[in-house]
């Protein structure tokens, strides 16, 4: 949420319509992009609303962009990308071919990447409530070798499409993410900066 937020307030500053997203297994909400008095807060308001806890389904949000974005313009998907990949690549290549330009930013807890510790402990998934076993000195590789291929997977999917990609972890400052959007505008057409949506998942 904080950075969706950022990014936010750096398109707002730039005069750019700013409008948000916020998806788990469904829609929560979505502020049409605009720049007006009182939009900012607008999108804070819903970037503040607590998360349910439920799994993401990045399925529908896409979906939902696709039908009612009718303008070129830049789409900032944030989320943890913890999903099965086999049902978003159609929903990004049709927005990419309504010629939206696409930022993926992969928000990761450093746990999310490493099984950390020696002692076997349960864990809890805090979107399912599933409890799972787990000794971290059996599965430590067997993890970092699924959590890899996914990787690969994502940013194979993306490459195709043309997208650019960004993998942050939770203790990383933000300015990094500004720095990587500076980056992508010096590259992008002068067209396509007349509106940027924000999507974010509102755990984060």
């Amino acid at each position: 949420r904080t950075l969706a937020a950022t990014l936010a307030y750096y398109f707002h500053l730039q005069r750019d319509a700013v409008g948000c997203l916020t998806f788990e297994s469904d829609l929560i909400e979505f502020v049409t992009a605009r720049h007006r008095p009182g939009q900012f807060q607008r999108l804070l308001a819903s970037l503040d609303n607590e998360p349910q806890g439920t799994a993401t389904n990045l399925v529908r949000p896409l979906e939902l962009l696709a039908e009612i974005l009718h303008h070129r313009g830049l789409l900032l998907l944030i989320s943890d990308f913890l999903v099965p990949l086999e049902n978003i690549e159609k929903r990004i290549a049709f927005l990419r071919a309504r010629r939206h330009e696409i930022m993926v930013f992969r928000i990761l807890d450093p746990s999310e990447i490493e099984l950390v510790g020696t002692d076997a402990i349960t864990m809890v998934d805090s979107e399912t409530g599933q409890r799972l076993y787990v000794d971290p000195t059996k599965e430590r590789e067997r993890y970092r070798e699924k959590f890899a291929s996914h990787e690969n997977q994502l940013q194979e999917l993306l490459g195709r499409n043309g997208i650019d990609y960004v993998r942050m972890l939770t203790n990383e400052p933000l300015e990094r993410a500004l720095f990587e959007i500076l980056n992508v505008q010096s590259r992008r057409t002068p067209s396509a900066r007349g509106a940027a949506a924000v999507s974010g998942r509102s755990r984060r």
